[in-house]
Parts: C-alpha cells; sequence; structure tokens
C-alpha cells in the first residue's frame, strides 16, 4: 500500500515542484507526513490501512525533493 502512494508521489512531487515551487512543496509533504503519522497513531487500523497510500505518497516525494536540495549545484 505504501509503495502504490510512493510511486505516484515522484510524479506529484515533480508537478509540485514546478508549480509551486521546491521549498514550498518540500515543506507541504514534510507537514503532511508528520500529520499523517501523528492521525496513525490514533485512528482505528481500518481507516490507518486505507490511509496508507496516502502516507506513501508523502513520505517519498518528501524525500525524492530532499535528495535534490542537498545535491550541489555545479556537479561536483
Amino acid at each position: 500500500m505504501l509503495f502504490v502512494g510512493g510511486a505516484f508521489g515522484k510524479l506529484l512531487c515533480g508537478y509540485l515542484g514546478a508549480r509551486i515551487g521546491m521549498m514550498q512543496t518540500v515543506w507541504l509533504t514534510e507537514s503532511m507526513t508528520a500529520l499523517l503519522i501523528v492521525l496513525a497513531l490514533w485512528l482505528p487500523l481500518a481507516v490507518v490501512m486505507a490511509m496508507l497510500p496516502l502516507l506513501g505518497l508523502a513520505l517519498n516525494s518528501a524525500s525524492r525533493k530532499l535528495v535534490f536540495l542537498m545535491m550541489p549545484v555545479d556537479g561536483k
């Protein structure tokens, strides 16, 4: 379930990065990840299972953008 959301997260992250900017995308996806993890602690299991693709989307899209933020600009 997380993998399906993660695959869409990589696609969505590129689109969001182009539309709203890289830093705003990182803030949005990191905030969404934190919120969904906190919700997963309190919600029933059936709801958490339904929410897992959305959590995967947030987790993978945030990590993808953070990797690009840490890469050197000059290619060294």
